[in-house]
């Protein structure tokens, strides 16, 4: 009876119960009070903390008993739509990595997790943030210890991070922590038994996929660091210049599948021009419209890629409907408030100009833009967040059950991680997977629908 009363009182229930946890717990309240620590575990487990509250999740992962990865960490609810996930990780240097590095690690991991936060998103607006336990500690209960190993290259995995390692790859592997499975066709032979076949596959679009890169940096906002070579011409072209290099222009809008009628038409095009009084080469990330007859103008400033630290070029853009085209009319209006609103944004989409290979930073950009530090040889950019949730909502209800395992056969999502690493289904037979529902080879089924917008 004590650790039943210890039980309610420290994981603050919330108010919406798990009807399948309680029932047990009745039943055996009901015949006899000597619970067993593991089931009263399991009873709180599967009831989110009331807001103030948090609870431990300590499970893990088991393929044989298809529980696909471990559940290691502190749920805590500070408020009505805010949810924390805390890990208690320990960064050791391996052997060819220095301390310094693996405290830098941490130091980028603790970053990463700030600049993902405003991005990790579930139904109902909820919001969600991934945290890292003070060396010092914290109040509250305490997540299990996760070794983490850093090492100087190499793929890695969830408890062997390289020095090198980017933000989407820290949130992926933290992630596997969290419960949450890989979603990628397996092509390493020293891994592929483990997982072939039947492990539900999810092409792009999740931050657990072999997209999960371009998920994060379309989600998020990509942070890279463009270094300039000694004596570059970067490092000393004017400002306004460097932008126009680095920024995207009405040439890559025009490549977009969305418009590229106008243009296979024929009633958009565009092409550079020389500088002229009517019509002066424009200095920064901007675009000046006219109207014509059917029709618009603009003309704007992009890189010349057979020059690139030459200096911008200047670039006009036409478009003129034949008479009475209703098609045309209606298409160029479209183009024109896409490349208005692209050009008066305050959000430009950067990267680094033309021939410079984007680098890892040291640094992480909390807010959208370039940050020019040439005067250490660098500039450091970050494209502007999607407004899109960085988890699907399979994703974000996961992570908020934790080792609850009562409900693994009442959502997809559970039902479908348990063949994650699996070679075969049933057990012996090799490569068969005959036995895994086809709702597992529907990503929208797997992971409960798209990804949701941010709240505003």
């Amino acid at each position: 009876m004590f650790y039943l009363l210890w039980l309610f009182i420290s994981v603050g229930y919330a108010q919406d119960i798990c009807v399948d946890c309680i029932d047990p717990l009745r039943e055996s309240f009901g015949a006899s009070t000597n619970l067993g620590l593991d089931q009263i575990a399991q009873i709180a487990a599967c009831n989110p903390p009331a807001v103030g509250s948090s609870i431990k999740h300590d499970q893990r992962g088991n393929t044989e008993n298809k529980i696909p990865n471990d559940s290691r960490y502190v749920l805590r609810h500070p408020s009505e739509k805010q949810w924390e996930v805390e890990f208690n990780a320990r960064f050791t240097a391996t052997a060819g990595v220095t301390e310094q590095q693996a405290v830098a690690l941490r130091q980028r991991t603790e970053a990463c997790f700030a600049q993902a936060a405003p991005s990790m998103a579930g139904p109902g607006e909820n919001m969600l943030r991934l945290k890292l336990r003070p060396s010092s500690g914290g109040a509250g209960p305490t997540a299990p210890l996760i070794e983490i190993n850093v090492i100087p290259s190499g793929r890695g995995n969830a408890t062997n991070f390289a020095a090198t390692f980017d933000c989407p790859t820290i949130i992926h592997e933290f992630l596997h922590h969290a419960g949450l499975c890989d979603e990628y066709p397996e092509t390493n032979p020293g891994e592929v038994v483990n997982a072939s076949s039947c492990r539900p596959i999810v092409p792009s679009n999740s931050i657990m996929s072999q997209d999960m890169i371009n998920m994060y940096d379309r989600t998020v906002g990509a942070t890279k660091e463009c270094l300039f070579p000694e004596n570059s011409a970067w490092r000393t072209m004017p400002s306004g210049h460097l932008e126009i290099a680095m920024a995207k222009s009405a040439q890559d809008l025009a490549r977009e599948p969305a418009h590229r009628r106008a243009f296979d038409e024929g009633w958009c095009t565009h092409h550079n021009i020389a500088p002229a009084s009517g019509n002066p080469l424009i200095e920064n990330h901007s675009a000046r419209f006219s109207d014509q007859p059917r029709g618009w103008r603009m003309h704007y400033p992009a890189s010349n890629i057979a020059n690139p630290t030459g200096g911008p070029l200047l670039y006009r853009l036409g478009c003129q409907c034949p008479v009475n085209n209703a098609d045309c009319t209606a298409e160029i209006a479209t183009l024109k408030t896409t490349m208005t609103a692209f050009y008066n944004s305050p959000q430009k989409n950067y990267g680094c100009p033309y021939g410079i290979i984007p680098t890892v930073p040291q640094t992480i950009a909390m807010e959208p833009g370039f940050v020019d530090d040439r005067a250490n040889g660098r500039v450091i950019v970050r494209s502007p967040p999607s407004g899109i949730s960085l988890l699907h909502p399979a994703h974000f209800s996961r992570l908020l059950r934790g080792s609850c395992r009562s409900q693994d056969s009442k959502n997809w999502y559970d039902v479908c991680a348990r063949y994650a690493y699996r070679h075969s289904e049933p057990d012996g037979l090799n490569g068969n997977c005959a036995s895994v529902p086809a709702e597992c080879r529907d990503p929208r089924t797997y992971l409960g629908g798209d990804p949701v917008s941010i709240p505003r």
